[in-house]
């Protein structure tokens, strides 16, 4: 079968743009049927994809996080006047660790930003550290 074009200008059929019926179709044998390689290739790029997923699932809902899934007890403390946040952490956690290891364990437990401790404040000290 041939294609013909014709030409506005001319209004003359031209042959030279002959399109072949075989150069135009696809290989058949190979559209048909996939092979094991490209099976494995999306087998394994599902299996990709579902771990990929599974992990950011587990980043973004924070199952992977310890925190979440451990109670830390705290003991309130109301400060006094002339207390200041050293003299408190040297009393309840002086004993077992550095009292400056003490001081910021109490300041990350209490969002504080500073050291400093007004009298009436309470202060959670985490205990069974």
């Amino acid at each position: 079968m041939s294609i013909y074009i014709y030409n506005d200008i001319n209004r003359t059929k031209s042959r030279n743009h002959r399109v072949s019926r075989n150069n135009a179709s696809c290989s058949r044998s190979s559209a048909g049927a996939i092979n094991i390689l490209s099976k494995f290739k999306i087998i394994v790029l599902m299996l990709v994809i579902t771990v990929i997923t599974v992990a950011a699932g587990n980043f973004i809902l924070g199952g992977n996080d310890a925190n979440g899934q451990t109670q830390q007890k705290y003991v309130s403390v109301e400060v006094s006047a002339g207390d200041t946040l050293w003299d408190i952490a040297d009393t309840y956690l002086g004993e077992e660790m550095d009292t400056r290891q003490a001081v910021h364990i109490i300041r990350t437990a209490n969002d504080m930003d500073t050291g400093l401790v007004k009298p009436g404040q309470m202060i959670r000290i985490p205990v069974d550290i």
